[in-house]
């Protein structure tokens, strides 16, 4: 795979978490295609028909509803291809009914990725975000909060993957994506200083074009699979 190319996430703000969650690939991709064409409004029903009353202002960075309701923040994140959104797999963990489950943050997934691909037995997530005092056991499949409970099934499973775009889209993009800087939060996170910028901009020569992006399998189908504007359970 390119080295030029990075994996792209749309994001959108949860009030409830105060954080924000991932959209999944199907509706990442119509936002990259819309985001590459410098069109202004996207309606989210076109990839995930369970999302029919919402739709994106790029130019703001918007997720707006027809009902008027609240508009929520949305963001264009970036990862390596060799991360979880660019190899099809998501992390998630038991939710407190049967059969329910909720997806990771996605950086907490590259940790989690990590410690899977290097054979560990188990990691401690505290060490990184203190804000998640939670032992992931690979041995029994099970995140434990500190010190001594609960604990909660995880599981490791495989999606389509999130699109592609050229490096050079992802420092240099256009206006009316209002695209967050890269904040420099682990290896999995593709993190470009102002140098770097301007040096990269410098000796590399990419194309200018619309990106080309990934064509999507049967493992993400059409209609998606959220069933509302997506706020998952806390951990």
């Amino acid at each position: 795979m390119s080295s030029n190319c990075v994996v792209v996430v749309w994001e959108v703000e949860s009030l409830a978490l105060q954080k924000f969650i991932p959209f999944s690939p199907c509706v990442s991709q119509h936002l990259e295609r819309a985001h590459a064409k410098k069109l202004t409004q996207v309606f989210l029903g076109d990839s995930d028909a369970s999302l029919n009353e919402f739709y994106v202002n790029l130019r703001t960075m918007k997720q707006c509803s027809d009902k008027g309701d609240i508009e929520l923040n949305v963001r264009r994140q970036f990862y390596s291809p060799s991360s979880p959104p660019g190899k099809g797999i998501k992390w998630e963990f038991g939710g407190n009914l049967n059969n329910e489950w909720h997806q990771y943050d996605i950086e907490i997934q590259c940790l989690i990725e990590d410690g899977w691909s290097n054979g560990n037995q188990q990691i401690d997530l505290s060490t990184s975000y203190t804000h998640m005092p939670y032992i992931i056991d690979f041995c029994n499949m099970i995140q434990t909060r500190k010190p001594s409970g609960p604990i909660k099934q995880i599981r490791r499973m495989t999606q389509a993957i999130y699109p592609l775009t050229k490096l050079q889209s992802a420092i240099n993009p256009p206006v009316a994506s209002n695209v967050n800087k890269f904040p420099q939060v682990s290896t999995n996170r593709m993190s470009i200083n102002s140098n770097r910028r301007r040096n990269y901009l410098q000796h590399q020569q990419l194309s200018t074009s619309a990106p080309k992006l990934n064509n999507f399998n049967d493992a993400v189908s059409q209609s998606g699979s959220t069933k509302s504007a997506p706020i998952p359970t806390q951990y």
